[in-house]
This record gives structure tokens, sequence and C-alpha cells, in this order.
């Protein structure tokens, strides 16, 4: 008879093991494990409420996920390892939120004893390069960077003029947005193919922009420009960033002051920074200091204010010796027509890559 109830009773001896487990997982585990046995059961329990999803929800939703964004660590800068891929706020926020917070905005020591810098709100400034600059896109999205071939054809292309487009130029397209944001400056973006050794691609063009030997080869305007301000710890504005836009080469401010001209001379006080990124690609950004930062200006007369609304750099690799470069600048020069202004930046901002050309077939800085 025992022998007839042994096949009988296998499954209902299985399922009384079963359930000996479960309870034993409750009541025999330590606290510490307590928390991962209700993360597991709630799992199961999220699993099985999956499979009935219900008729109008079930045909409502897609069959196949929607394609999500890059999410794995990057590998970065000696070894770093950068933060989960970052994602542009989108135009409407990023231009609509102030890019220096108003309440209890974060400061950090300078190199100069009781000096500090505010700092802008790191997603809100890159979400604006990102919105006009579609190879520094790429680097801060974390996509396979190809570089001008693999732009995307972006929404908003009937907002940009084309100025110019010519492949056989140094800078083979320039774009235009007038009146841009409302600030009655043109916004520019030039594109250029460039050759030069690999080392410091990103660091010899803040050179260009910031050290004074260097400006006064291609912008004959300039007085005089040297950095005021930096990052006491270079350290402190990673943590900032929580490492979402690169490693951070360079924070300070600098200050410029044209000649005097055609008009009168100008003055600028300008937050600039420089990031690198895996695969050498870099980024070099500036935004002007709002007036309630005005104390940081150097002693002596002030003169008519202009302002870099934004500007950046990306440099992305394209081979051993080859990199694109994308230069986007709003430069509102005080006082001065927009009108008058469009063709006077396209100028200087070609002599600028006139100069960069020479400058990169050289491996030293002289």
């Amino acid at each position: 008879m025992l022998r007839i109830l042994q096949p009988l009773m296998l499954p209902q001896i299985l399922l009384f093991v079963q359930l000996l487990y479960f309870v034993s997982a409750f009541t025999s585990a330590p606290p510490d494990s307590a928390a991962t046995v209700r993360a597991a059961s709630k799992d199961l329990t999220a699993g099985r409420s999956r499979l009935f999803l219900g008729r109008e929800t079930a045909f409502a939703s897609p069959i196949l996920p929607t394609k999500q964004p890059l999410v794995q660590p990057t590998n970065g800068i000696n070894g770093d390892t950068l933060s989960r891929a970052w994602q542009s706020l989108g135009k409407e926020a990023a231009f609509a939120t102030p890019v220096f917070p108003k309440e209890k905005p974060l400061t950090i020591p300078t190199n100069e004893t009781g000096v500090n810098l505010i700092l802008p709100d790191f997603d809100v400034l890159f979400s604006r390069i990102a919105e006009i600059s579609p190879l520094a896109r790429q680097i801060l999205e974390g996509r396979d960077m190809g570089g001008f071939r693999d732009l995307d054809i972006t929404p908003d292309l009937t907002i940009w003029k084309t100025v110019e487009k010519n492949e056989k130029r140094l800078v083979h397209e320039i774009d235009r947005i007038d009146n841009f944001e409302g600030t009655h400056t043109p916004l520019i973006r030039m594109r250029s193919r460039l050759k030069g050794p690999e080392r410091d691609r990103g660091d010899r063009f803040s050179r260009l922009l910031t050290d004074q030997e260097f400006r006064m080869q291609w912008d004959p305007n300039c007085a005089e420009i040297y950095e005021m301000y930096l990052a006491d710890d270079i350290s402190d504005i990673d943590m900032v960033m929580e490492r979402k836009f690169g490693k951070c080469q360079k924070f300070g401010l600098g200050y410029c002051r044209t000649k005097k001209n055609v008009v009168s001379p100008r003055e600028q006080l300008t937050l600039c920074g420089l990031q690198e990124f895996p695969g050498g690609a870099s980024i070099v950004w500036g935004i002007e200091l709002e007036d309630d930062q005005n104390h940081l200006f150097p002693p002596g007369e002030r003169l008519i204010r202009s302002r870099s609304h934004i500007f950046s750099n990306a440099i992305i690799p394209t081979g051993d010796n080859t990199f694109d470069c994308e230069y986007v600048l709003c430069l509102e020069i005080g006082g001065f027509p927009e009108w008058l202004a469009r063709p006077v930046l396209v100028t200087i901002c070609r002599d600028l890559f006139k100069y960069a050309r020479k400058y990169y077939m050289h491996d030293d800085d002289d």
C-alpha cells in the first residue's frame, strides 16, 4: 500500500519542502538580509503582476521596447570612471532656467585668499551647449563619436541660417541665428576639420582664447586678456559636476579688454573651463558673469560691458592626426548694433581658425 501511495505523495512532499524553505528565509535570515528578502519577494510579485496587464494596457503598449540611452559607466581619463550618461534638459528648459541659481548658489575658493567664485548650474550650462552644438552633444551624451559625419539632423535646422558652406574651405560651414534668445545678438557656429598631433588639443585651444600672446596673433582688437582667479582645487569642480561632464582640467575667471578702435574699448568678465573626455574629445566653454559679481572686476575705471552669453568649442578626434572642431559663440558687443556685429564676429572667428591651423601643425607651443 505504501508503495502505491509514494508516487502520489511526491508532488505534495516537494510543495511542503518549498514552503518550509520560503518560511525559513524570513525566520532564520539575519536582520541585514531581511530587506533583501523583502525586495526579492516584491520583485516576484511585480513579475506576476506583469503577466496580466489587461487588454487596454496590453494593446496600448509597444511590443518592442523603445531605444534607451546609454547608461553604462564610461572609462574616463587616467583610468577614472565617469558617471552614467547624461541627457540634456531640452532646449526650452535649458534656456528658461537661469544658468546661475538665484537662491543659495554654490561657490568655491580660488587661488586668491578671500575670493570665491560662484558656480553655474552645470546641468543648465551643458544643456545649453548641447542644444547649440551638435558636436558637443555627441561628446556629452557619450555616443560613438564619429564627428561631423555622424551629426544628427536636428529638428530645428530651419532656425539656423547657413552663411557659408564649402567643403574645400578651412571653415567649411558657418551658420547663424539672429537675435538669439532675445539677446539682440547673433549666435555664430563654425565648423572646421583640422590636423595636428593628438597631444593636449583641448588645452591648446583654450590657450588660443585666453593666453594674451596667442590671442593677439589672431584678434587685433584685444588689448589685454588674462586669468584673474583659478579654482584652488580643481577636484571641487569634479565633485559638484558629479563626473557627468568628463574631467575638469581648467576652471577660472578671466578678464578681457579691447583696444580703442572705431568704437571705444569694451571689457568682459568671463567664467571659463575645459572638460576632457574619453578618447581625446574635449569641450572648452565660457559664460559671462552676471552684474551681481561686478565686484570681481579689476580696479580702475569701468568700461562699456561686452558679454559672452555663451561660447563653446568641441573637439572630436577623427584619426591619428585629424580632428573635427565646432566653435559656437554668442558675443554681445556692448552698444554695437547686431547687423554690424554679424560680419565682425564672422571675420574674427575665421582668423581664429586660420591661426589655429598653423598652431596645431606644430608639436610645440611656440
